[in-house]
């Protein structure tokens, strides 16, 4: 309130301003020998357009951006709100581009680009062998204690026997769960903290039952006991043994396979020649992948000489120690999915670019009817950007409310290509949807959909001369040549686009 009263004390000061000068110049040319009409239209002349003269002062004050963006957003709901079927069809057009794109995107992220929940994810690296001995998660639990307990380069090393499905009897009722065997070390490593009470310890543990310990995962936790924090310190029989409950992961991690999710992880109580398991590093702070690889070459050695698997058996070139970055998580899907991925969302791009055209084509229309009222306000005085900057305006809101249907859409649509990608004996769990993330793309888009949807009309509704459209209006022409040329010109990229 105070600064809508501020405001109108500027503007008030400013029109007595306007007028003592008019009145100063009145008595000027009045002392000239002019006649009292003579001079007041002497002095309005000298002054020129006072509705330019007042708009180039607001200008000087600094804050007219924020009352013109205002009064801009007021105008365009209103105009928009007066053309009903026009606003329907373009924010349908731009909701099925922008939540096309979305869509798509919130499966890109988990899948490329998002880094995992971890401390440091840049600093891990999956530590396996290339050539005469490929593996990715096939190492021999002795490797990890090799190569845990002989380099100078990582901070942690630790494993990961992978998930297997579980039987668990609770209250005479048999059902199933993924597990993840992990070393002890696992959480600790990765640089995971807790939701609630602890995680595995670095020994592996043991309850106060003596029971080993077992840590689950937060939608587990909330599915199967309903997020009950007295679930901690009870016990779970799986198999022979029972575990003890310790710990629930933070609701955002989901373990190290992107689109797997275990439903709880426990220790790898056996011996470690009975296990394969997938060995991961944290490399110490400055050390660098190069470095890794030369202090781990002779450890790898020793693997090569006590591996069970026979040389003879391992055909292909010589092999070799492979460390990759894996900040990312590993991923069968990434492998299988990455290229078509990259494809489709070229190709949802392509179609935002058609609907963008399609409602550049429906401003051009809308531009040609408007004509008349964009004449009168340029010979009122309206400067041509300030036309501009409204029309875009008008543009921004249609993308906005787009937008809002289209993440709507987009939500819906990334359950189903998620759902698309399971099959009866792999579910993928990927974590799609509306993240920070996805919202700061679709924002990114609504703004390239503002301007490439007003832009180009903008300037074309406001181009021409008064003049030129004085007589065009008189004549009863709706459209300007240089109207009818950008209309064209949009219609003619639409179907190459399309």
């Amino acid at each position: 309130m105070s600064l809508r009263f501020w405001r109108r004390k500027q503007n008030e000061e400013l029109d007595d301003e306007i007028e003592s000068h008019l009145q100063m110049a009145v008595h000027e040319h009045v002392g000239r020998g002019e006649t009292f009409q003579q001079a007041g239209k002497s002095a309005r002349t000298e002054l020129g357009n006072i509705g330019i003269v007042k708009e180039t002062t607001r200008d000087v004050w600094g804050w007219r951006w924020i009352t013109d963006g205002l009064q801009d957003v007021r105008y365009g709901f209103r105009t928009l709100r007066k053309s009903a079927g026009f606003t329907a069809v373009a924010v349908l057009t731009l909701a099925l581009g922008i939540g096309a794109n979305a869509a798509i995107f919130s499966i890109l992220d988990p899948l490329l680009l998002r880094k995992l929940p971890v401390q440091n994810p840049d600093e891990l690296v999956l530590i396996h062998s290339g050539g005469s001995m490929e593996t990715l998660d096939n190492s021999d639990g002795p490797d990890f204690a090799l190569y845990r307990d002989n380099n100078h380069v990582f901070s942690d090393v630790f494993a990961d026997a992978g998930i297997s499905s579980y039987q668990i009897t609770q209250n005479g009722t048999t059902s199933s769960g993924n597990g993840d065997a992990v070393s002890g070390n696992y959480f600790g490593g990765l640089g995971v903290r807790p939701f609630a009470g602890r995680l595995l310890n670095a020994s592996g543990g043991h309850g106060s039952a003596g029971n080993p310990e077992i840590v689950l995962s937060f939608e587990y936790w909330r599915s199967a006991y309903e997020g009950d924090i007295t679930a901690i310190g009870k016990t779970i029989p799986i198999g022979n043994l029972s575990y003890t409950i310790v710990g629930v992961t933070p609701p955002e991690f989901f373990g190290l396979v992107v689109g797997k999710t275990p439903d709880f992880y426990l220790p790898m109580t056996k011996p470690l020649k009975e296990y394969f398991v997938t060995i991961f590093g944290r490399l110490k702070p400055g050390v660098s992948l190069a470095q890794a690889q030369t202090d781990l070459e002779p450890v790898f050695q020793q693997v090569l000489a006590q591996s069970s698997v026979p040389a003879i058996e391992r055909p292909g070139g010589m092999a070799r120690l492979v460390l990759t970055p894996a900040g990312r998580g590993l991923s069968d899907l990434r492998t299988k999915f990455s290229l078509p991925a990259r494809i489709l969302m070229a190709v949802v791009g392509l179609i935002l670019l058609i609907a963008c055209s399609n409602v550049a084509n429906l401003l051009f229309a809308r531009g040609a009817a408007r004509r008349k009222e964009i004449t009168l306000r340029l010979a009122l005085g309206a400067g041509r950007w300030r036309l501009v900057r409204q029309l875009i305006t008008e543009s921004a809101l249609l993308a906005l409310m787009g937008a809002a249907v289209g993440l709507l859409l987009a939500n819906w649509g990334s359950n189903l290509l998620v759902a698309a990608l399971s099959t009866e004996h792999f579910h993928v769990a990927l974590k799609a949807g509306l993240s920070g993330r996805v919202l700061l793309f679709t924002a990114g888009i609504l703004v390239l959909t503002a301007l490439l949807c007003g832009l180009t009309p903008a300037l074309s509704a406001t181009r021409a001369g008064l003049a030129q459209d004085l007589k065009l209006q008189g004549s009863g022409a709706s459209t300007s040549p240089s109207g009818r040329r950008g209309g064209m010109l949009v219609v003619l990229g639409q179907v190459a686009l399309s």
